[in-house]
């Protein structure tokens, strides 16, 4: 059970790892690319009418949302990141360990962004290309939104965190270790029966040959 456990482990860790390299990488590399080649309100089709590529520096959140205060979205981009990272790495359910590291690489990826175009405290803009008509986002929203859709996905199917203190926080059960410790308690309960029923079995018969 345990080396089980410690394997499934590393290999939660290196599904993490890989999917958030593969995602911020990818997002980098699309804005690098609409950097180059598409200019400030720049209106190219795409998938016709559907989707264009329309460069945008967003100073805000989603659909421009608290452009007045980006610090604090970035700040808090940040602390949600360290502590899906951490409960990302300490999962023993790799569905866990993959829609963590899609939120990280999803959050950082936007992060990058306020880092590298900041003319002051945190307040760079992020680089949107992809124009969907309502709004306009990037490659790292799109991970984001997958993040999300595997969230929802895995509550719903009551996927288990591996962590104790967070499955009893959103499903309410006992954790693991609760359970097994139950099993074996119940098991040790059921030998014992086992046990002096066939002992007193065998005195019965004894009884009956004397």
């Amino acid at each position: 059970m345990g080396r089980t456990s410690q394997r499934r482990s590393h290999w939660g860790v290196a599904v993490f790892l890989a999917a958030f390299a593969v995602c911020v990488a990818l997002d980098q590399w699309t804005k690098s690319l609409a950097l180059a080649h598409l200019t400030t309100g720049s209106d190219v089709e795409l998938l016709g009418r559907f989707v264009r590529l329309t460069l945008v520096h967003n100073p805000g959140a989603s659909l421009g949302v608290g452009s007045g205060v980006t610090w604090v979205i970035t700040l808090f981009a940040v602390l949600v990141s360290i502590v899906l990272t951490v409960l990302g790495l300490r999962t023993k359910n790799m569905w866990w360990s993959f829609v963590s590291s899609l939120t990280v690489a999803g959050a950082l990826g936007n992060v990058i962004d306020r880092f590298m175009y900041a003319d002051g405290f945190l307040n760079g803009t992020v680089v949107d290309f992809i124009n969907y008509g309502p709004f306009v986002g990037n490659v790292a929203d799109i991970v984001l939104t997958l993040a999300a859709v595997g969230i929802i996905g895995g509550v719903l199917f009551s996927q288990p965190f591996g962590i104790a203190w967070l499955d009893k926080l959103v499903y309410g059960g006992e954790d693991e270790r609760e359970h097994g410790e139950r099993g074996e308690k119940a098991g040790h309960g059921e030998n014992t029966g086992r046990s002096e029923s066939g002992e007193n079995t065998v005195l019965g018969e004894s009884e009956a040959q004397n």
